[in-house]
Order: structure tokens, then C-alpha cells, then sequence
């Protein structure tokens, strides 16, 4: 019977990892910087810049407004009812004509990737306000929004910031959200 030891993660022993190295390894001499001189790390931080990817620009990131959201969600529910979402997702004439359109409306040009981060944000949005309406245990204000304890809310909305809206009340555009709603999660 033949062993696995020290070759498989997860199993016991050692790991692959640490099989293959029996001693320490160490930098090659040539790269090294000496970090005691003066300026010498912020010499060869500039000199990398940001390898691995392009710069990431504020001037590139979306602002994205309730009326900016209006119109975007105008655009989506045109496009379902135009048939280019097929229950699951929008195809790219779908995608293509939200962006010309909402260039058209606002004078913003935005790439097909900030576009789809956004509806997918107001798709979790939309989820997340029917799951608070049907979540049994929550009590309601005069209004008619949530009150729930800080536990709650903490647990729920981390490391979603954009849900925070609807800790204060209901969400903006409910009504497109409901209306395209019905197409998001009709599968």
C-alpha cells in the first residue's frame, strides 16, 4: 500500500510545501535594498508604481446617486421587457444599450463592468429589503421600515455598506425596484 504522507494538504503531515524545502531560503544578493539609508524604501516604491494592474483612478470610479439608480433601473426594466434578460442574466445587446442609454440620459460614459456592479448591488439591495419584509421577529417603525436591534443590523449588512440605506428607511426607487424585481428573482 502506498503512502501519501507529507505530499497532500489537508491530510495530516507536513504538506507539500514543507517537504520541498529543507532549509531556509534566502534573497538573492542583487536584489537586495537597504532600508536603513535614508528615502532608499521610498525610492523603490515609486519605482514599482502599482505592478499588477492598471492605476486605479477616482476620477474613473462611478457616483452613483439615487437618480443616477432611477435611470439605471429605468434602463434595466426597457431591456427586460425588450427580451435581453434571459431570468438569470442580461445579454450583451442588453448590456450595450443600457450603457449607450444611460450615456445618452447622463453624459456619463461607464464601462459595462461598473454598470453590472451596480445592478448587482441594487439586485442585493432588492433581495435584501423582502427578506427583511418577510423575516419574521422584526418589529416595524410608524413608517413602516424596520427596527431591529444593532445586532441585527451589524450582522447583516457587513461588508455591505450600501445596505445601510435601508437601515434608515425604505429603499430609494422601490417601485422600479419591485418592477424589475419581479424578473430578477422569477427563476
Amino acid at each position: 500500500m502506498a503512502t501519501n504522507r507529507g505530499r497532500d494538504r489537508g491530510r495530516g503531515g507536513r504538506g507539500w510545501c514543507a517537504s520541498r524545502s529543507v532549509g531556509t531560503q534566502e534573497a538573492p544578493i542583487g536584489d537586495y535594498v537597504d532600508l536603513d539609508e535614508e528615502g532608499a524604501w521610498d525610492d523603490e516604491v515609486e519605482e514599482l508604481g502599482s505592478f499588477g494592474g492598471p492605476p486605479v483612478s477616482t476620477s474613473d470610479r462611478a457616483n452613483w446617486t439615487d437618480s443616477y439608480n432611477s435611470i439605471l433601473l429605468a434602463l434595466c426594466i426597457e431591456q427586460v421587457r425588450a427580451g435581453h434578460y434571459n431570468g438569470s442574466q442580461m445579454n450583451s445587446d442588453g448590456y450595450n444599450a443600457i450603457a449607450e442609454g444611460y450615456h445618452a440620459k447622463t453624459g456619463l460614459m461607464h464601462s459595462r463592468m461598473q454598470l453590472k456592479n451596480q445592478i448587482g448591488i441594487l439586485k442585493s439591495t432588492y433581495s435584501f429589503w423582502r427578506y427583511l419584509q418577510t423575516h419574521t421577529g422584526l418589529g416595524r417603525k410608524p413608517d413602516g421600515t424596520v427596527d431591529a436591534d444593532s445586532d441585527f443590523w451589524s450582522s447583516h449588512i457587513e461588508g455591505k455598506p450600501y445596505l445601510k440605506k435601508v437601515l434608515k428607511g425604505l429603499p430609494a426607487n422601490l417601485d422600479q425596484l419591485c418592477a424589475i424585481g419581479m424578473a430578477w428573482f422569477s427563476t
